[in-house]
């Protein structure tokens, strides 16, 4: 069966490569003929090596790799090898008929395990083409950094506290929203049928990041047939540039990454870019709920607890960010202390439960817990003993 092996450490997907050379090529007339070189008539540039002149190396995807190009671009020699997870799904398991596909991407990488693919692969191209290749300088062009972990409920109940998280994202990264909606599901925000997301985006195009908070279990049951991991989520930067690599890794060279350096780049992200700015947006909440408070209780509004809670959700609507996660005793009442602080404690605790009681009755969503989970969901992306 299936089994996630690892919910702490930041490991390793698609990474793509760069920077190798082919140094010799055993039997180039047999390679001719097979159409991995290739010649082109006319005037294009070309590769010459061991005197055989050819355009380009194509070789089709294989088990070690998704793709091979080796090819003369306008800018000089262009190598490029496309690395992704395929981890086989036992035969046992497939031999029972309930596996779409022959693999998975469940299990990511330690470093160890790209360098491995690399040698592997290097082994693989000289068994079964003659082709040489140096990988001593071998580069990272682009690398995704993730952790997937297990949550305590499915994937849909966790939409608001996704938002507000992918919300907190920083402005500095300008990045742009994209999500995927393939799942529907029933929300009280807005008290009606509508779709969920089950991958939250956020990408900054040629500046070369992408962040993506999304539905692990809804993408396995998707390959594999099966409902295994209900509520399983991951979380993954994608360094799209050599520049934001060497940026965040130090270095973009294979030789130098290490396991160290890729969970202090992801968790530095998530701290600097994410963690960090939750206090002050939970500052500016309280500001705004405490005048809000103020001018709704003088207005001589006999329903201006109603109207507050109308306010926020208003708020919701217009930003589709939570303004409040929840209304919770722990969050109201200092506010409430603070704001009514000449009234007695009765009518602080009767307004309170006037608020819950209105919840209760037109706008459960600040009731379901949202800020629980959003407090699971800080701890899974960052564990307490996850080393900066």
């Amino acid at each position: 069966m299936i089994r996630l092996r690892n919910q702490h450490d930041a490991l390793i997907d698609k990474t793509v490569l760069t920077g190798f050379t082919v140094t010799r090529i055993q039997n180039p007339v047999a390679l001719f003929e097979t159409g991995v070189l290739v010649k082109q008539s006319g005037p294009q540039k070309r590769i010459l090596l061991d005197n055989c002149a050819f355009n380009s190396i194509q070789i089709p995807k294989s088990k070690l790799f998704d793709r091979f190009v080796y090819t003369h671009s306008p800018h000089g020699l262009y190598a490029e090898l496309d690395l992704s997870i395929q981890e086989h799904i036992p035969a046992d398991e497939l031999s029972a008929g309930h596996y779409k596909q022959e693999y998975h991407n469940l299990n990511c990488w330690h470093v160890a395990d790209l360098k491995c693919r690399i040698v592997r692969i290097v082994g693989y191209l000289y068994g079964t083409y003659g082709i040489t290749l140096d990988v001593s300088t071998i580069r990272i062009r682009s690398i995704e950094i993730n952790r997937t972990f297990l949550m305590d409920f499915e994937f849909p109940l966790y939409e608001r506290p996704i938002v507000f998280t992918m919300s907190l994202l920083s402005p500095m990264l300008r990045l742009k929203e994209r999500n995927f909606f393939p799942v529907e599901h029933r929300s009280d925000v807005i008290g009606e049928q509508r779709r969920i997301p089950s991958t939250y985006i956020k990408d900054s195009g040629r500046r070369g990041i992408a962040v993506k908070l999304y539905d692990k279990g809804t993408q396995l049951k998707e390959i594999t047939g099966l409902d295994t991991f209900p509520q399983c989520m991951r979380f993954e930067l994608t360094l799209k540039a050599p520049k934001k690599v060497r940026d965040y890794l130090n270095s973009d060279l294979v030789s130098q990454l290490t396991d160290q350096r890729i969970n202090q780049c992801l968790n530095a992200f998530i701290t600097e870019h994410i963690l960090d700015h939750y206090p002050s947006r939970l500052r500016q909440r309280d500001i705004y709920i405490e005048k809000l408070f103020r001018s709704l209780s003088k207005s001589g509004d006999r329903y201006w607890r109603r109207s507050f809670l109308l306010d926020l959700i208003h708020q919701e609507n217009s930003s589709h960010v939570p303004f409040l996660l929840s209304l919770d005793s722990a969050t109201f009442r200092p506010i409430l202390a603070k704001t009514f602080s000449k009234r007695s404690r009765s009518f602080r605790h009767d307004t309170l439960d006037s608020l819950k009681t209105y919840c209760a009755n037109h706008c459960r969503v600040f009731l379901q817990g949202d800020d629980s989970r959003l407090r699971e969901l800080f701890e899974k992306l960052l564990p307490d003993d996850a080393a900066l």
